[in-house]
């Protein structure tokens, strides 16, 4: 029982300033991690394929879809988190630290951290719900995003999500293979996380 975890392909904007919600498409390096994540993944199973509703997360999902014969499911709690007034701003400006300013406050016209928490809350249950029934998905999505649904996926609370010892930092184009097993109870459990291929060294 698996869910594979990936985080969108580079784009022009990403490494240098607080995109969030700023629809922006790949760049010519994003197009080829998308290639080459969709090579590392044709020997692994997957049979649906969710993204959020951002080109750059789409585009990076595409490759991989045609290669397996999927449809892409636009899923819009996977978007990234809304940096409201600060997106767009320089990251080396650095005018705030997201973890301890915004945890539960919002940025200005935009969203806290514990809202991107919440709004995660149905997909999480979606996806537990795909691989107890068989299904093997994957998800295409963005840091934040992608961060704190690890960590829902994983059994942790909100403040152990956030923490610096959280392992899980996506890089782009990164891919994440979380491994659950049955309990007894009839629910499922986290066992193990690994990257798989070369994907995280594409970045």
């Amino acid at each position: 029982m698996r869910i594979i975890l990936i985080r969108h392909a580079e784009t022009d904007g990403n490494r240098h300033r607080f995109v969030g919600r700023e629809d922006l498409p790949l760049n010519r390096h994003g197009q080829s991690q998308a290639g080459w994540l969709a090579t590392a993944l044709a020997p692994h199973e997957i049979s649906r394929i969710y993204a959020s509703p951002l080109e750059r997360a789409i585009a990076t999902a595409r490759p991989t879809a045609e290669a397996k014969g999927l449809d892409i499911i636009v899923r819009p709690e996977l978007i990234e988190i809304d940096f409201g007034a600060l997106q767009g701003i320089p990251k080396g400006e650095k005018p705030f630290k997201l973890r301890r300013d915004h945890l539960y406050e919002p940025m200005p016209g935009g969203e806290s951290l514990h809202d991107v928490w919440q709004r995660l809350e149905g997909i999480a249950d979606d996806l537990f719900a795909d691989i107890t029934a068989g299904v093997m998905p994957a998800v295409v999505g963005h840091y934040w995003s992608n961060r704190l649904l690890e960590a829902r996926l994983r059994g942790l609370t909100f403040d152990q999500a956030i923490g610096k010892k959280a392992t899980y930092k996506p890089a782009n184009a990164s891919a994440h293979a979380m491994t659950f097993c049955r309990t007894g109870a009839g629910a499922v459990r986290f066992v193990a996380g690994a990257w798989l291929g070369d994907a995280q060294e594409m970045a």
